[in-house]
Formats: C-alpha cells, structure tokens, sequence
C-alpha cells in the first residue's frame, strides 16, 4: 500500500504559509471541491446527499494507484477509502490527484449538527460548514481542550502557518479555517464535540 509520504515529511515542519481557499460555492449554488496535483489534504464541509455520500465521489480522479487515506485518531491507524466509505462532514481525507479536478459536491438540504468524539493526540478534521470560521470559534465549547492545529496547502505543497490556542500575532487563534481544507488538531484528552453545519 502506498501512504502518503509527504504526511510523514511535512508534518515535522509544522510552519508554513497559508494560502485560499479550495471551495466555492452559496446556498442554492453548486458547491466544489477543487483538486490539485500531487497530494491534498482535503474536508467535506457539508452532509453530503443520501446516496452520494461514499468514496464513489472520487472515483474519476486519477490517483496513480495511491489509496485515498483518512487517520483514526482513536486507533492511531490510517484506512483507506473505498467505494463504499461514507464520506463525512467535518473529517480529514488526503488524496493524490494526476491533474487538477474540479468535484461536484451533492449536498443534502438536511444538515444537522456534527457529533464526535476528538482524541487524545493528533485527529483530522475540516470545517463545518460554507463559511469562514476562526479557529477559536469553531473550538470555543472545548477552548481548554486543544493546544494547536495545523493545515495544509495543496497548491504550494506545504503545511499553512500554526494555530495556537491563546495565542496571538502570527500564531493566533483567530486564523480562519477553510471550507474543503483538511487540518490536523492536537487535543489534550478525549473530547466529545459538537459542531452546528453553517451553511
């Protein structure tokens, strides 16, 4: 099986800059999710529609035989996505393009809250909902429970810059988190959580 290398890579470096947004779209508008070559770290912001909710949705992307990847943070395990993986609102998929692609994302007009459980150690996650959120607002229920987070750009092919919680200037907390960007969050201990889909 080939994993992501540069996850292993990268992520020591930890500091990088940040970069746009990978998602269009408003309500009643096509929402996309944008693919760029070589690996992304990519979320789903919104509960996909009954039926067009599994890794089908990336079944046309050229892959060059890497798997599609998501992290389970409880089992500290990496699985692969199949055709029938539910792909979920507010979680983390890394996926290798050859090209540059341009998804439709079908979205269900029933958009309930997210609930999880955030472990202990490193989880993934993205951001719920069409929105531009900081990071302090989205973890504002559980402000004492996580220490930093990290994205990454797919485009420039490096990690964005540090979210630290309580900090300011240029590790600040206030630093927004991007629609269809994957991220990585540190939490201190298991943390049930849950996040209203804005939308």
């Amino acid at each position: 099986m080939k994993y992501p290398l540069i996850i292993i890579c990268s992520f020591l470096l930890l500091f990088a800059i940040g970069g746009a947004s990978q998602f269009s779209g408003d309500e009643g508008v096509e929402y996309m999710l944008y693919l760029y070559p070589e690996w992304n770290f990519v979320s789903i912001p919104l509960w996909l529609s009954e039926g067009n909710d599994t890794g089908l949705l990336f079944s046309k992307i050229d892959t060059a035989g890497n798997s599609i990847w998501s992290y389970d943070a409880g089992n500290r395990q990496w699985s692969s996505i199949t055709r029938n993986t539910r792909i979920l609102p507010g979680k983390g998929y890394w996926i290798y393009a050859n090209d540059t692609y341009q998804i439709s994302l079908p979205v269900s007009q029933n958009q309930p809250a997210v609930n999880t459980t955030l472990c202990k150690g490193w989880n993934t996650f993205g951001s719920f909902g069409a929105f531009l959120l900081s990071a302090e607002n989205i973890f504002i229920a559980i402000d004492n429970k996580w220490e930093k987070i990290i994205g990454y750009h797919a485009i420039q092919k490096k990690y964005d810059v540090l979210i630290i919680n309580g900090a300011i200037g240029n590790f600040s907390e206030n630093q927004e988190i991007y629609p269809t960007r994957g991220y990585w969050i540190y939490i201190v201990e298991d943390t049930p959580f849950t996040q209203e889909i804005r939308h």
